[in-house]
């Protein structure tokens, strides 16, 4: 009797066994899709560190820096390669494509194969469109796993934000007329220079969302979002910028422009009249920020981009 009972629960385990390695098997056989990532640096910044995380989920398997022993399909490149003549003669992808956010045209010259461009700029897309070059217009948008929060605490009143120049004339009248937190490469503050790209992005969205109010230059930027700006309007604090039609072309009325420095006690004082219009606009930008330039938009654009080119060339 025992011995037909064993046997039964031994028939109804394999069973189970079975069925679960059959459920199992479609997904294990589904063959993920390779993409080459090459970053600026040894290792991925904050935004590339989104950019690889979002192709994942999309189901996209990513190699980061290695180079493939075979012939590949799909290869991104956030640096223009110094030896790209090289590598476009030694071609192991069957699509190269190049971020590049320096405005200046890409130097194609002695070039037979061409990778395909990805420009922040319209009118540098318009350019290589005229010169016969595959290109698009792309963003590599802000990683709002990084930079993301809502933090009710707000030890630092204002917090200056730059890391590409630091004698703006935001810079001198802060520095002058205000008591503010200095956050960048240019001051000495709790972040070690030498601390690894994930641990200075998490302390530095502690620090930009604890903030009442975020102020970032962009007075030597030509159509392109300071990567400051949208760290910070990630993190969900205000921000206080000067008057840029393209950036108002994207926030609107949700960032709080001035006209010069002097305007931002202008800013302050109206928060202290009403801190929950400034604090809605701050959450529209946010949202803004996540649909239009996020990781998560940048990924979904460039496997658009992919598709469209793999559709096309099979016609």
């Amino acid at each position: 009797m025992k011995t037909k009972t064993a046997h039964r629960l031994y028939v109804i385990v394999l069973l189970f066994i079975t069925a679960v390695v059959l459920c199992t098997l479609p997904i294990l056989l589904v063959k993920k899709d390779i993409i080459y990532v090459y970053t600026k640096n040894h290792q991925p910044d904050s935004r590339e560190r989104g950019f690889i995380l979002e192709l994942k989920n999309l189901s996209y398997q990513v190699k980061v820096n290695q180079t493939p022993t075979k012939e590949q399909e799909t290869a991104i490149w956030f640096k223009m390669p110094h030896n790209i003549k090289n590598i476009m003669f030694n071609n192991k992808f069957k699509y190269n494509f190049v971020y590049n956010e320096e405005y200046y045209p890409f130097d194609y010259e002695g070039l037979e194969e061409l990778p395909i461009i990805l420009t922040p700029y319209q009118d540098l897309y318009e350019h290589y469109v005229r010169s016969n070059i595959k290109s698009a217009v792309f963003f590599l948008g802000v990683n709002t796993r990084e930079f993301f929060s809502i933090n009710s605490k707000k030890p630092h009143k204002l917090v200056y934000y730059e890391y590409r120049n630091k004698e703006t004339s935001l810079y001198e009248y802060l520095s002058k007329e205000a008591n503010a937190y200095y956050l960048g490469r240019f001051w000495n503050n709790d972040i070690s220079p030498t601390a690894s790209s994930e641990v200075i992005a998490s302390k530095e969205n502690k620090i930009l969302s604890q903030a009442e109010f975020v102020v970032v230059d962009n007075s030597n930027v030509y159509n392109l979002m300071p990567e400051e700006m949208l760290n910070a309007i990630s993190s969900g604090t205000p921000v206080i910028t000067q008057k840029n039609g393209y950036i108002q072309q994207i926030y609107g009325d949700t960032l709080n422009y001035i006209d010069q420095p002097q305007k931002i006690a202008d800013v302050l004082t109206q928060y202290r009249k009403n801190p929950n219009e400034i604090k809605n606009k701050a959450f529209k930008a946010q949202q803004i920020t996540l649909n239009k330039l996020s990781s998560t938009f940048s990924a979904k654009r460039f496997v658009e981009l992919l598709n469209w080119l793999k559709l096309h060339n099979s016609l």
